[in-house]
């Protein structure tokens, strides 16, 4: 009898401490579930804000890299006629239908609209005029030795393969001739460095004193793609750092339709119609959050020294070259349109202008940008939207998109309900 007690209360034993097993295990899951949700929960926006930046440093990087390699490859390509005389020749000519005109007329009764929108630009033009442009022809040949500094070219116009007209310069260093023989049958020459006095000998008083050439253009703007990168790359950290996780969202596997060229360059209606699954990311700023982080921007960039070597330096170079050729002092205008680039040429009144603007207006709208890319992380498009009012101004409306092949941009200003009147 008493080792049957004994079994019993042995039992009893053990299968309470099953139980209290059993509960200690269940609450035990429920402790990691629940902080594995809120590690997953913690974590998913810090995620899709770093996913976010990578993607733009990625694809910024891409297209840096992408430039990098075209550029090398034309200088090896056009390497070897540098090295030695090289001769380079166009040919440019047009034919149009002379039945454009009554093509043109009768375009709605086919049903054609891109073949009316295309021949309506030569309704006007009679048959002469079209007979004329179908048998004329620009020539244009170039021999260069560009080791020597020489360059010879000829600008022929051709009539029904008769030769009307040639027009010819040389240039060697800083000495350029023109000729025109039907004209006259020697070359004009001239100091590119001293055009004034030339001009000056043929009665012409054109304050002009000397001519840019497209390699004094190119020397007087640098520009280096691992600074750009790596000034984007540094930008891209201080926005992750001064934008909350908050403001960042991402929608992932969207069906949508596909990104195409802008329907004005497609005729094809169901090419246009595809859809594919894309990634958006949307970046959503009020008022309050935006003011802050565009006035940091502004410190940021304007005292960075590539930034600056990249907007006001080269700007400030490009003026001071045109500048000196004396163009400017042909155009009635020119003080203002010099005074208004030197603004952007100084830093420091940039970074006043911007500022400025900046603390005086309110940005009702905040700031939205939706990024869309493919399911491998490559941009396919970006929307911005945002407003800015002035005390005693009407809100600005701003809407800039960028695909691969085009960018609009869209200024609103006004009250007015139907406010496609007054976009710029």
């Amino acid at each position: 009898m008493k080792a049957q007690l004994a079994n019993k209360l042995s039992n009893n034993v053990n299968t309470g401490k099953k139980k209290t097993y059993i509960i200690l295990g269940s609450v035990l899951v429920v402790i990691i579930i629940a902080a594995v949700a809120i590690f997953l929960a913690i974590n998913s926006s810090k995620n899709v804000k770093d996913l976010y930046f990578q993607t733009e440093v990625k694809n910024f990087a891409d297209l840096m890299n992408e430039i990098q390699k075209n550029r090398n490859e034309a200088a090896n390509k056009y390497k070897p006629f540098k090295e030695k005389p090289s001769r380079t020749r166009y040919e440019i000519s047009a034919k149009l239908l002379e039945t454009d005109k009554e093509a043109g007329n009768n375009s709605n009764n086919t049903g054609n609209g891109s073949r009316k929108n295309s021949n309506e630009n030569f309704v006007n033009l009679s048959k002469q005029a079209i007979e004329i442009i179908n048998n004329a022809k620009l020539i244009y040949n170039s021999r260069y030795d560009t080791g020597k500094g020489i360059n010879m070219t000829t600008l022929s116009f051709l009539l029904a393969g008769q030769n009307i007209v040639d027009i010819n310069t040389i240039s060697q260093d800083d000495i350029i001739g023109l000729q025109i023989p039907v004209i006259y049958d020697k070359y004009f020459i001239a100091d590119k460095n001293n055009i004034s006095d030339a001009l000056g000998k043929l009665g012409l008083d054109i304050p002009l004193k000397s001519i840019i050439s497209p390699s004094q253009l190119k020397d007087a703007a640098s520009f280096s793609e691992e600074e750009t990168k790596n000034l984007f790359t540094d930008y891209m950290s201080f926005l992750q750092e001064n934008i909350s996780n908050e403001n960042l969202s991402m929608l992932k596997n969207v069906e949508i339709q596909e990104l195409q060229h802008p329907s004005i360059a497609s005729g094809n209606q169901q090419e246009a119609k595809k859809t594919g699954k894309y990634n958006i990311f949307k970046i959503q700023l009020s008022e309050e959050d935006f003011k802050p982080i565009a006035l940091k921007t502004i410190d940021f960039l304007c005292s960075d020294s590539r930034f600056i070597n990249m907007t006001s330096g080269n700007i400030a170079s490009i003026l001071n070259l045109i500048e000196n050729t004396g163009i400017l002092n042909t155009v009635s205008s020119a003080d203002f349109i010099l005074d208004e680039f030197k603004n952007y040429s100084d830093i420091e009144q940039l970074r006043t202008t911007l500022t400025t603007f900046i603390s005086n207006s309110s940005f009702p709208d905040g700031f939205n940008m939706s990024l869309i890319t493919d399911l491998k992380g490559n941009i396919v498009d970006r929307k911005i939207n945002f407003s800015s009012q002035k005390a005693d101004e009407f809100v600005r409306k701003y809407s800039i998109q960028t695909g691969s092949f085009f960018t609009k941009v869209t200024i609103e200003q006004g009250l007015d309900e139907d406010s496609s009147n007054n976009a710029l």
